[in-house]
């Protein structure tokens, strides 16, 4: 072998370790359908596999399923080794609808719980709205900027303006969704 091929050698295998993503899992409930008419295990099973695709696009992100109500959730997701678990509840109203979840990290003494939700004026318009909600969860969840896999060069101009609309907008939900009492609407 020679010196060159031993020097790219030790400059790639000493390299990995700053290429490699910390990896931060999450779990997630089946989600609670509250709707009439509707076959809820399809509709919570679609929901989950549709939100689980858009998490897993962070990079960083990985999602397990988890088999618990929400009395066991923290439990559930402690035993699948996860770092969050996400559960909540699509409430279907009118011609509208609302997806609400709350995060939570499963280590002792983590703290409170984060709520994301989405609204829609109609049903058909939640769908399209899963990807801010994934946005959410994924920057309560990774610490730093999260990034898109597969970004492109053109995306990352969006991406920022995005993540900085994003920030505006939460930092006015947890104003306007803040009890008087002082407490913040991660609770």
């Amino acid at each position: 072998m020679s010196l060159r091929s031993l020097f790219l050698a030790f400059v790639l295998f000493a390299s990995l370790p700053a290429l490699a993503v910390e990896e931060v899992v999450v779990a997630l409930a089946p989600i609670a359908i509250h709707a009439a008419g509707t076959d809820s295990a399809y509709l919570s099973r679609g929901l989950s596999e549709m939100l689980s695709a858009r998490l897993e696009q962070f990079e960083g992100i990985r999602v397990v399923p988890i088999e618990a109500g929400e009395a066991d959730v923290l439990a559930a997701a402690r035993s699948a080794g996860a770092d969050y678990v996400l559960y909540g509840s699509f409430t279907r109203f009118g011609e509208g609808a609302s997806l609400d979840l709350k995060c939570m990290a499963t280590a002792e003494g983590a703290g409170e719980s984060r709520r994301v939700f989405i609204q829609a004026g109609l049903l058909t318009d939640i769908i399209p709205k899963l990807g801010t909600l994934a946005e959410k969860v994924a920057r309560f969840s990774i610490s730093g900027e999260v990034t898109r896999r597969r970004a492109t060069t053109d995306g990352a101009a969006k991406t920022a303006g995005l993540a900085d609309l994003t920030r505006r907008v939460e930092a006015l939900e947890e104003q306007v969704y803040a009890p008087a009492s002082g407490a913040t609407a991660s609770e």
